[in-house]
């Protein structure tokens, strides 16, 4: 090969690789803005010219850059220790800017086909991948009293008894339809209470469906619910996060989900989703953190399976 031949050749495979980096798949990762008018700087400096102003709850896209040491500033009387972070608006592609942590939450994660939760590695959320053997697979659902017996009225109905002196009968509708396909039926399972967070757990069925009730315990109010749960809640030790793991029916698509918690309900954080693929996990006590498998949908090959543990460092 003569010498120009092997500039070519270089140049091609620099090029290559810059081609492969800039294509490489890259989690898909949203804020929330958690303030109103919140200000999209030109630059991560609080004293930045506005870019943009978007409304609370808006959603914004993460760009992967994040800006400065950690810097302290109050919002709304509230003090906060955060760094900034380079987003786009996802209702305003054209606008792009810097937003100051503490002014925003963590709202979604998707991961594209052969991303791994594991390449995670952000100030506000951190997945690092263990080994099998450091993963427990007979951990029961923390936080989760399993005392289903005392609250059933019968083989067909859950009585759920409140403090405030209510009662709610939650009864199952059997069809007597001619195919009997059970097309029409609603069945109801008390899977028990979160007594730190002083809810009741009920999971409704029906065809090819299912959803996670979570009640309220002192005033019969339902607090959230989450459709195709695949397993049982867990809270976390901290009483500050429920995660519940999901897959719809057609096994497509699945996750895992995370709500802030407290005694007046579950709010939505955010929820990590990928084609094909789910999760199952529980919160280890002595450090906060989650740990899940992640691994194929209803496929039963362990050996796909990777597990991971999470630390989620924003709210």
């Amino acid at each position: 090969m003569n010498r120009y031949s092997l500039l070519i050749f270089t140049l091609f495979v620099q090029l290559s690789s810059l081609w492969a980096q800039s294509n490489t798949a890259q989690p898909v990762i949203h804020l929330r803005a958690a303030v109103d008018q919140l200000r999209l700087r030109s630059q991560a400096n609080k004293n930045a010219a506005v870019v943009a102003v978007v409304a609370e709850n808006e959603q914004l896209t993460y760009l992967g850059e994040t800006g400065g040491a950690l810097e302290n500033i109050t919002l709304r009387g509230v003090a906060h220790r955060a760094r900034w972070y380079k987003v786009r608006p996802v209702n305003d592609p054209d606008k792009t800017g810097w937003v100051y942590g503490g002014a925003v939450t963590l709202s979604s994660v998707f991961l594209p086909d052969g991303v791994s939760p594991g390449t995670i590695r952000e100030d506000f959320l951190q997945i690092y991948p263990i080994r099998s053997d450091e993963f427990d697979d007979n951990q029961p659902p923390a936080g989760l009293l399993r005392d289903t017996a005392g609250y059933m009225s019968n083989e067909h109905a859950i009585r759920l008894p409140f403090k405030d002196g209510s009662t709610r009968i939650l009864a199952d509708t059997i069809s007597a339809d001619a195919y009997g396909d059970g097309e029409n039926d609603l069945v109801y399972t008390y899977q028990g209470r979160l007594e730190a967070i002083d809810q009741y757990v009920v999971e409704k069925t029906g065809y090819e469906w299912n959803v996670m009730q979570f009640w309220n315990r002192k005033n019969g109010q339902l607090c959230q619910s989450l459709d195709y749960p695949l397993g049982l809640p867990s809270l976390s030790p901290d009483a500050r996060w429920v995660a519940l793991a999901y897959a719809d029916p057609y096994e497509t698509l699945g996750g895992l989900q995370l709500f802030w918690a407290d005694d007046t309900g579950l709010y939505p954080a955010f929820n990590i989703e990928q084609n094909d693929r789910t999760a199952q996990g529980y919160w280890k006590a002595s450090s906060g953190e989650f740990y899940f498998r992640w691994a194929p949908i209803m496929s039963g090959n362990e050996a796909a399976s990777v597990w991971y543990r999470m630390r989620v460092l924003i709210r």
